[in-house]
């Protein structure tokens, strides 16, 4: 064999593939990939996969190049060589993988007799010994199959139930996999119009979750799940649906019962438009448009129902105003914004007999940023504006600039992320915005949101000043009664750069009734202050600075009391701003005013606001929280009970900001006061195991360990050596030569007090001098109050010294 003819194998076939791969998607975006002769690439040298992937691989790239014979031989050929030089229990699941493997590609040839041969081919190895079902149910060939005539997708959808049934019990979700294979069927049903058999099986689905109410594997979320795949087709199962919710939910928090109710309200719309009652499915949108989304705001707000549903109505009106705030709200987030909102606005501009001022405005927002003007500008159905309508050509037309009279759209989304920063197409933006805002005006002058968007953009492009800015915005929201969280984060920072710091402060809020736009201008406030102003806070003096601080900090407390208690209300009537009723957000809220109540000394009211937001949408903060608050009162046993609680919920769900370093050493000063001291040694193990996983290496951590962590180490140990001196004697050997040449004020000091604590009095004192010349030599850092509690430590601990040898030397006879 010539050294052209040894086959690519290994990584130099890796390499190659990788190649490919990369071409491909390059050609996929830029034009068609039939453009590239991926099969004479492949032939144009032997090609041997030596491994399952690399099988997968090369075999579906004989699928893209469209030779199915070269792709079926790659399995059969290179899959036989490879099976016969693996171990015999390693077999019949890579025998399995190459059966999915000729089903896969069975179906991208969509050769339905290949397919029926391919699901013999995997039912034959389903029943075999030693198989590894999970891996396999995996394989996403299996779920696609389902969109073939009855006869096979019903027949896949039996398979997946034949595999699931050999799950080990630890894996299995028998209730739950059996509601899964019905919905599977009644989907398949569906997609074939037998609506009957679909229903039948929706009701199957339903009675196996009614069946395992008892069941606490079953959850709420089972329930909701199965309702969403059926109600379009089995809408009588609703009642059902909402009784199993309710039930299972009525130990739940207020909040996540509104909730609940929110996803209950939007099966319930569904079911109604599936009876063919739309006027019944739009008036179910006002409880259903509650936003679900963890970050509140308009973000998964029922949109993709409720639109098309005011559109089939012909209630064009509302559903340009409903497009408009999907587009606004969601135009400074990074969730995003709907394509298909994108292409009615195009549907909308086009059509002659539609002159609702929304579709410009919707159009002016996007503008205000390239990611959202690009993604309006891909969705259009032609590239030639002119051709579209004559709304298209008024707004999109104004791309048109000297050097670019003939730039096609597709050119235009193509570059406009570098046109928008480059000159002299900075304005480009701007010019889409202005002639929508010409046209949105022609249909509706002086409507109040043209004005708002206005307002700012005129100021962003200097058409005019803050001032004017500021008198512009400020009428918009009076006559629109505007009180969304952008509009009023600007209306800050303009009264802030035109009135000044103080002023700004004062001057009263327009009325606010929506507990998100409260919360998030709180929130905002110290940003908009440290980044914005940050200049004109350095003028000031101790007074007026001691002054704005509190207008300040005063302005924070009243928006998340407000915010809070608009949002309560609506948890308690189920009625309030579609924005409010998110038990996230409000989490999130309890959370912040909880830290302003903390800095405060206000330590029960900001333990029962992290108790409500926990029970609400818990997460990591509201136990550290806790554990703060507890400890500034110096409740010891609380202590313990919300260090545990930290520490296994972190365990459990993560939290990026968990640092034991900071509270190990309050848990075990807590548990000593208690004398429960064997537990110290409990929490000095779980911060062990904590620096180890957190640090580079198990050997380079116990050689180079940080300050925080000796220090950590150092303290918990401390309060286990009156009563485990041996072993923290034992920790103090491993870490003896890291104390000793730290520069760390803080180590020597924790030093001092484990050498005391295990009665090495000598050691304890050099320690403590050394802390003490450390500190002096900090200069601008030097800690008076730390050298005044090691002055006192070093007298306290000399004259115990000095009792304890007049003790040790005195007469036997001698009982004073």
């Amino acid at each position: 064999m010539t050294c052209e003819e040894t086959p690519l194998r290994g990584i130099e076939l890796d390499i190659f593939m990788n190649r490919l791969e990369d071409e491909m998607g390059e050609h996929m975006t830029s034009g068609d990939i039939r453009d590239m002769d991926l099969r004479a690439l492949l032939a144009a040298q032997p090609l041997q996969a030596d491994t399952l992937e690399a099988i997968g691989r090369l075999h579906t790239l004989w699928i893209w190049a469209g030779d199915a014979e070269a792709a079926m031989a790659e399995i059969e050929t290179d899959g036989a060589a490879l099976l016969a030089t693996m171990p015999a229990d390693e077999q019949v699941d890579a025998s399995m993988t190459l059966a999915l493997f000729r089903l896969q590609a069975a179906e991208h040839l969509a050769d339905e007799d290949a397919i029926r041969a391919g699901i013999a081919g995997v039912r034959a190895l389903a029943m075999e010994p030693g198989l590894h079902v999970a891996w396999h149910l995996r394989s996403p060939v299996l779920s696609r199959l389902t969109r073939y005539p009855p006869d096979i997708a019903l027949d896949a959808s039996n398979l997946c139930r034949e595999l699931e049934a050999r799950l080990p019990k630890q894996e299995s979700h028998a209730t739950w996999d059996t509601v899964r294979f019905f919905i599977r069927n009644a989907r398949i049903h569906m997609d074939n119009q037998e609506m009957d058999k679909a229903r039948e099986a929706g009701a199957q689905a339903i009675a196996t979750l009614q069946a395992a109410m008892d069941n606490p594997g079953i959850k709420v979320e089972d329930w909701l799940q199965t309702g969403d795949a059926l109600i379009e087709f089995a809408p009588e199962q609703l009642d059902a649906i909402q009784a199993a919710v309710t039930a299972l939910s009525k130990s739940w928090s207020l909040p996540q019962q509104r909730q609940a109710e929110v996803r209950l309200a939007r099966l319930a719309a569904r079911a109604r438009y599936a009876l063919c009652d739309l006027d019944g499915a739009l008036a179910g949108c006002e409880a259903a448009r509650y936003s679900l989304a963890a970050s509140g705001g308009y973000a998964d707000d029922f949109i993709e129902y409720e639109l098309p549903w005011l559109m089939e109505a012909g209630r064009r009106e509302e559903a340009g105003q409903r497009a408009f705030f999907h587009i606004y709200f969601l135009g400074a987030t990074t969730e995003g914004i709907r394509k298909d909102v994108l292409r009615l606005v195009h549907e909308r501009l086009a059509d002659a007999t539609d002159a609702s001022v929304w579709w410009p405005l919707c159009v002016m927002r996007a503008a205000q940023t390239s990611t959202n003007l690009e993604k309006l500008l891909s969705v259009a159905p032609e590239e030639n504006w002119d051709e579209i309508s004559a709304a298209h050509r008024a707004i999109f037309g104004a791309m048109k600039m000297a050097d670019w009279d003939a730039m096609e759209v597709k050119t235009c989304v193509e570059n406009l992320s570098a046109m928008v920063v480059m000159s002299p197409l900075a304005d480009l933006k701007d010019r889409v915005f202005v002639a929508a805002r010409n046209l949105a005006e022609s249909r509706f002058p002086r409507h109040p949101w043209v004005r708002r968007l206005v307002a700012l953009q005129d100021k962003e492009m200097e058409r005019v000043d803050a001032s004017t800015a500021l008198t512009q915005l400020e009428t918009a929201i009076r006559e629109g009664g505007m009180q969304d969280a952008w509009t009023l984060i600007a209306l800050m920072r303009l009264r802030l750069e035109v009135l000044g710091l103080t002023e700004a402060f004062q001057r009263p809020l327009p009325p606010i009734r929506n507990g998100m736009a409260l919360y998030s201008l709180a929130l905002a406030l110290p940003e908009i202050l440290e980044k914005d102003f940050v200049m004109e806070r350095t003028v000031l003096d101790a007074e007026e600075q001691a002054k704005l601080d509190r207008l300040s900090r005063d302005m924070q407390y009243a928006l998340y009391e407000q915010g809070r208690a608009r949002m309560e209300q609506c948890f308690k009537t189920g009625k309030g701003h579609p924005q409010e009723g998110n038990a996230h957000l409000y989490s999130l809220l309890c959370n912040n005013l909880a830290a302003l109540y903390r800095a405060d000394a206000r330590y029960p009211e900001a333990i029962a606001l992290h108790r409500l937001g926990i029970a609400a949408s818990p997460f990591a903060e509201h136990y550290q929280g806790i554990l703060d608050c507890y400890w500034s009162t110096d409740d010891n046993a609380k202590i313990i009970e919300a260090a545990e609680q930290l520490w296994h919920y972190a365990a459990h769900y993560g939290y990026s900001r968990h640092d034991p370093n900071k509270y190990a050493s309050r848990v075990a000063k807590a548990l000593y006061r208690l004398g429960r001291n064997k537990e110290i040694a409990v929490w000095l193990k779980r911060l062990l195991n904590w620096q180890r996983k957190n640090g580079a290496s198990k050997e380079e951590m116990e050689k180079h360990l940080p300050s925080e962590y000796l220090r950590a180490r150092l303290e918990v140990a401390c309060y286990m050596s009156h009563s485990h001196a041996d072993k923290c004697m034992a920790l103090w050997r491993r870490i003896k030569t890291q104390v000793e040449v730290s520069g760390d004020v803080m180590v020597h000091a924790a030093s001092g007090d484990l050498m005391h604590g295990c009665k090495q009095y000598a050691e304890a004192l050099l320690h403590y001098e050394c802390a003490l010349e450390l500190n002096r030599e900090r200069g601008d850092d030097y800690d008076e109050t730390l050298e005044i509690a090691i002055r006192k430590r070093l007298d306290d601990y000399r004259a115990q010294a000095e009792a304890e040898v007049r003790a040790k030397n005195k007469p036997w006879w001698k009982v004073w």
